[in-house]
């Protein structure tokens, strides 16, 4: 863990030193511009910086999730919401439901426009001697000029967990930009997570816990190790086009603003996900059945999604008496699924296609909302329809 942190504080300092070398401007000129973007449209959502302490503790992953979440107690491990509706949707690959607060993806990620450099190094540690938790997050971002952004972001987790064989730890990394013209815009994220956590399946004597005994010597059931990794290539590509409108800035001048009519996009999205399982003997008091042959446990499974999209949108700005924006899309899905069946590694290719349209008001301050509908029509997800929707202000 030491090294680690060495390393990427020497990356830190460099990078501020370079920033230093820069010509100094004045604070007024400092300016950051935050966003996120949704999955398949990059409908932009603007968020604030957050520089301040108030809440500091809503940084922790798990805190920040849900209000109440069953997990092993320490930073790492896997977890599931005790509030049905704070879990996340289900995917194709039912493993990375327990990771999800975890990841760095496009779901999680933030983009940046700001005038000067940024950098960010954080460092948190917590717990008891010997068995602390420790974290570090690196964040640095510039723009190269007006319109083109580049970052990168990385986090590393360590954590021992207060009982025998519950340790965990995290890396997730990330290189993103975006590029704003008045015409195109593009943003990218190359994401990495890897996720490495040992399985006690719980105490063997309940009673053990009120003996006395240090929690790090209470025995455990078992001494497994689960592998998570989740890496994702996104990049999203819009072209629209529109006209010059004449707005008065005062009864001597006005000033032409460009309003976009029409919008074409494409997104392009590769998702790699894997699970591995290992236990060094097989256990068969533990588990009630125990199936296949061998003297090890070694299970996998992974899923490749490689998605296409391509939309046409009208956008809202256009009409001022009817402020919503309609949008038509198919999109293409190509998987692969690599599971072990009757001690054979099996790779299934399967493709879909669907189609659908989204009504939304992204705009204003008081009333937005958004409303998709698909169906699929193509492939094994023939048949398969979506309605879903989220109001807000």
């Amino acid at each position: 863990m030491k090294n680690i942190v060495l390393t990427i504080l020497y990356f830190f300092i460099v990078t501020t030193v370079f920033s230093e070398d820069l010509p100094q401007v004045p604070p007024n000129y400092r300016f950051v511009k935050t966003w996120h973007i949704s999955d398949r449209y990059a409908v932009v959502d603007s968020v604030p910086v957050d520089t301040m302490h108030l809440n500091f503790q809503n940084a922790n992953p798990i805190d920040n999730f849900s209000i109440s979440n069953s997990f092993n107690g320490n930073l790492g491990s896997p977890l599931q919401s005790k509030l049905y509706f704070n879990r996340p949707d289900n995917t194709d690959f039912i493993f990375s439901n327990a990771y999800y607060p975890y990841m760095m993806n496009v779901q999680h990620a933030t983009f940046y426009k700001t005038k000067t450099p940024l950098s960010y190094l954080n460092y948190i540690t917590g717990g008891t001697q010997n068995r602390s938790e420790d974290e570090i997050k690196f964040l640095f971002t510039a723009n190269a000029n007006k319109k083109l952004n580049f970052g990168t972001t990385l986090d590393y987790l360590y954590t021992i967990g207060e009982y025998k064989n519950q340790s965990a730890t995290k890396f997730t990394g990330s290189i993103f930009g975006s590029y704003e013209g008045k015409h195109y815009n593009a943003n990218v994220l190359l994401a990495t997570n890897d996720m490495k956590n040992q399985e006690n399946g719980g105490i063997k004597n309940a009673t053990d816990i009120s003996s006395g005994i240090i929690t790090a010597y209470i025995p455990t059931n078992i001494l497994g190790q689960s592998n998570f990794s989740q890496k994702q290539i996104y990049i999203n590509q819009q072209y629209n086009i529109g006209f010059e409108r004449a707005v008065r800035v005062n009864p001597d001048s006005v000033r032409m603003d460009y309003v976009p009519v029409t919008r074409f996009a494409h997104t392009f999205k590769f998702d790699d996900l894997s699970k591995r399982y290992f236990e060094n003997n097989v256990e068969k008091t533990f588990y009630k059945n125990t199936y296949g042959a061998g003297t090890q446990t070694k299970d996998t499974a992974s899923v490749k999604t490689m998605t296409n999209n391509l939309s046409v949108s009208m956008e809202e700005e256009f009409n001022k008496w009817m402020n919503f924006g309609l949008t038509a899309f198919i999109e293409n899905e190509i998987q692969q699924y690599v599971y072990i069946k009757q001690n054979i590694l099996i790779h299934d290719l399967k493709s879909s296609t669907k189609v659908g349209g989204i009504l939304s008001k992204q705009r204003g301050q008081t009333f937005r909302y958004n409303v998709i509908g698909e169906l699929g029509f193509l492939g094994y997800k023939a048949g398969d329809f979506s309605l879903s929707g989220n109001v807000g202000g």
